[in-house]
């Protein structure tokens, strides 16, 4: 089995031919300013809708979403279990700060796990947030179940303009329960003009805004899970949270926000060499036509 140092170099070699997506150093400034909170808005989701999501406590505080790969390992964003260099290389955390929960009811309805390792992208770039993934080994196993159960990735064609589901934890103050929020699905020129992204064909990235066009959620939850209903009526992994772009400084209650999403199928040879799925078995079957 290959260490995560092994790992980080086989994949330098295997990507460092081409960047899968660059940002504008205007891009790079919007990351990380804005007006940002903790915490999800949206409906509350009911018990078992979204049992394909994970909750990242550190030092007891939750701080970032996730999504469940198998009995014992979960998809999140990079910057969620990274410290950032000066010169924008990342470390791994320390994992004996970080514990993984599961379920819709926060807290004292959550099973939590403790994590025994953290694997992420060795093209990640912590500054600009390119490549922004990883995975993370729990401790054990998960009790998987029906309300409880690991995802696939979504394969599908970007279809723009596509209604699509964010889920994450609540905002404090709230009852902090899994919230679900429906997104529309932008396309590459929409997303390039309104945030400095330059995307991949196809893309590593997708990006989307509010189904209103009017308020997005200004949260810092990175690795919230993004999903979309396949073929088959069940939801499939279509994004990981990485960051959201502001067009100017005013508020967030009164500026339309885009959001971007790692697309993990985008990465399944890095998923299958994390976690030892075969990528077959990480992926939905996508439809003939």
């Amino acid at each position: 089995m290959l260490s995560s140092t092994h790992l980080h170099k086989v994949f330098g070699v295997v990507f460092c031919l081409g960047a899968l997506a660059s940002l504008s150093q205007a891009a790079v400034a919007n990351a990380t300013t804005g007006y940002v909170f903790q915490g999800l808005p949206g409906t509350d989701s009911r018990d078992g809708d979204f049992g394909y999501v994970a909750h990242l406590f550190t030092n007891g505080e939750f701080t970032c979403g996730g999504a469940i790969l198998s009995d014992d390992r979960v998809v999140t964003a990079a910057s969620c279990v990274t410290t950032c260099g000066s010169d924008g290389k990342a470390a791994d955390i320390d994992v004996k700060t970080v514990k993984v929960a599961f379920g819709t009811k926060y807290k004292s309805g959550m099973k939590m796990r403790k994590v025994s390792s953290v694997v992420h992208y060795d093209m990640y770039n912590c500054r600009t947030h390119e490549n922004n993934i990883a995975v993370i080994t729990v401790e054990g196993t998960i009790d998987l179940n029906k309300k409880i159960k690991p995802v696939k990735l979504d394969q599908q064609a970007v279809v723009d303009h596509s209604t699509l589901t964010l889920v994450g934890l609540g905002p404090p103050g709230t009852n902090q329960n899994l919230k679900q929020l429906p997104v529309s699905m932008i396309s590459k020129e929409e997303c390039s003009k309104s945030s400095g992204i330059t995307l991949t064909d196809p893309p590593a990235l997708v990006c989307t805004i509010d189904g209103d066009k009017k308020l997005f959620p200004c949260t810092t939850q990175e690795g919230a899970p993004l999903f979309r209903v396949g073929a088959n009526g069940a939801s499939e992994l279509a994004g990981i949270r990485s960051f959201f772009f502001n067009k100017a400084t005013a508020s967030c209650t009164t500026q339309q926000f885009t959001n971007t999403y790692i697309r993990p199928s985008y990465y399944s040879k890095f998923l299958n060499m994390a976690t030892g799925i075969p990528e077959s078995d990480l992926m939905t079957l996508v439809p003939k036509a």
